[in-house]
């Protein structure tokens, strides 16, 4: 008889609602964790959430012990306290890593240091497959973001008015917005461009003041708060969807969770062409430059489409929460094995 697998995740406080349920503004857990856990109780796996601020109640009571693997959302909370605990009393930690933490400080350095010691790591990209298993003692494993919400038709790609191009991130990506303004200009010399960016720094920020001071009548800007629950609007409303990218792995490559959103909400990425998203090339979204990807993207409709099109059956197939809940079952099986002294 095969006994179901008792996984829990040991993750962040919630801090929103997404139809109607709780869940969390950071995508390094809303997609992965977050968006993980149903499929994975689909698939058997018997999936325990336990949040920060619960934490330390279920150490004292001993209802943290009770499952088979425990996965470490990464966050900015310190767990050494929970994850000596639960070392010392034989539990396999599964630590994630969504970013280059092993070169940060603060948060990043603590998670970087549980990462060294955990029986295995999963990250969110391929660049951090050797980064992460250059650092860690345990086997590190490939567990891609989810997409999120539902596919959609491909957009009007441009065919009148205005281009409306929208940009999404946090405050650690703008920079590569900024750097990109003159293309913009000399895109909107050619056609009216009509720029939104949906971020989260305030009105202050100085990389956001130069953005909306690049605005003139051929180029309109517009600033729109990063909301979980309103983006997707935005998105839609636009023809392409820009990632210009910064050639440094702690913004860059960490993650394909845009360049998928945007093709799962059926809107075209123009990608700065960098070897961390070169597998994204048969779809043809990577370019020398925001103005090359446009101006291309603006002549080849069909192509557009097409691309879309295909990028959606890939990610349809290896990216939405029940594709990965198959991998992500495997992964922490493998772990269950090797703490049980079985074949990995």
């Amino acid at each position: 008889m095969v006994v179901a697998m008792k996984l829990t995740i040991l993750t962040a406080n919630t801090d929103l609602v997404l139809a109607g349920r709780r869940s969390w503004t950071r995508a390094s857990i809303r997609l992965r964790a977050g968006a993980l856990a149903a499929p994975l109780a689909s698939l058997g796996v018997r999936v325990k959430i336990i949040v920060a601020n619960a934490v330390d109640a279920r150490r004292r009571d001993g209802s943290l012990f009770d499952g088979d693997v425990f996965w470490l959302s990464q966050s900015v909370e310190d767990w050494h306290a929970a994850f000596n605990a639960l070392r010392a009393a034989g539990k396999p930690v599964v630590v994630d890593v969504c970013d280059d933490v092993f070169s940060m400080v603060g948060a990043g350095a603590r998670m970087a240091e549980l990462a060294r010691q955990a029986d295995a790591v999963t990250v969110s990209s391929q660049p951090l497959i050797d980064l992460a298993a250059a650092q860690v003692d345990g086997p590190v494993h490939f567990l891609a973001d989810a997409v999120e919400g539902e596919r959609y038709l491909p957009g009007t790609c441009g065919v009148d008015g205005p281009v409306r191009l929208i940009w999404f991130g946090w405050q650690q990506k703008i920079g590569a917005l900024t750097a990109a303004l003159d293309e913009l200009r000399a895109l909107a010399k050619e056609r009216p461009v009509a720029l939104t960016c949906v971020t989260n720094p305030p009105a202050s920020d100085p990389a956001l003041a130069r953005i909306l001071a690049a605005a003139d009548t051929r180029l309109s800007v517009t600033v729109l708060p990063w909301v979980a629950a309103t983006y997707a609007a935005h998105i839609h409303a636009a023809d392409f969807v820009l990632m210009p990218d910064a050639p440094v792995l702690r913004t860059s490559g960490k993650s394909d969770n845009r360049v998928h959103q945007a093709f799962w909400a059926g809107r075209f990425p123009i990608v700065t062409d960098r070897a961390s998203y070169r597998h994204h090339a048969r779809f043809a979204c990577l370019h020398d430059s925001l103005y090359d990807g446009v101006t291309w993207a603006l002549g080849q409709r069909r192509a557009v489409l097409a691309a879309i099109a295909a990028a959606q059956d890939h990610i349809a197939a290896h990216a939405t929460p029940a594709a990965l809940a198959h991998r992500a079952r495997e992964i922490f099986e493998t772990v269950r094995r090797r703490a049980d002294g079985g074949t990995p």
